[in-house]
């Protein structure tokens, strides 16, 4: 089964895809395959993770407006990934393509709440298959 991974703050953690839901933002992310970007905590949202991505979708697919922890989505305006997770006021309506389970959320959040303070940590985006199968 293929999952996204992210790698910051030193730390793997991985988000369940959803294919049938957003079938061409996991495809255009599949094909540009591993990329760096640079993590900032959205204050704005608050609880949210975002970074850019060398990927376009002009589309909102599995659009979600109320953001939940363990949602991850594509904002298509600013070609942008976010992980939510904690409350998070909603802003506009995005791609939801993976969702976070609770235990990688819960076992993420020391690292994105030093993303508060250290804006602009390097994070690693990637499709990994982790082995499961489907």
């Amino acid at each position: 089964m293929e999952r996204l991974e992210v790698t910051f703050d030193g730390q793997s953690f991985y988000a369940d895809l959803l294919p049938d839901k957003a079938p061409k933002v996991i495809e255009a992310l599949r094909e540009k395959g591993e990329f760096e970007s640079f993590l900032v905590y959205a204050k704005i949202c608050d609880h949210e993770l975002t970074w850019t991505t060398p990927v376009y979708v002009d589309e909102c697919e599995n659009p979600v407006w109320d953001e939940t922890p363990g949602n991850v989505i594509y904002y298509p305006p600013n070609q942008a990934i976010c992980i939510f997770y904690g409350a998070s006021p909603s802003v506009a309506e995005c791609s939801k393509f993976a969702q976070m389970p609770k235990d990688e959320l819960e076992r993420m959040v020391p690292s994105a709440d030093k993303a508060w303070a250290g804006q602009g940590m390097r994070i690693v985006t990637r499709i990994v298959d982790d082995g499961r199968g489907e």
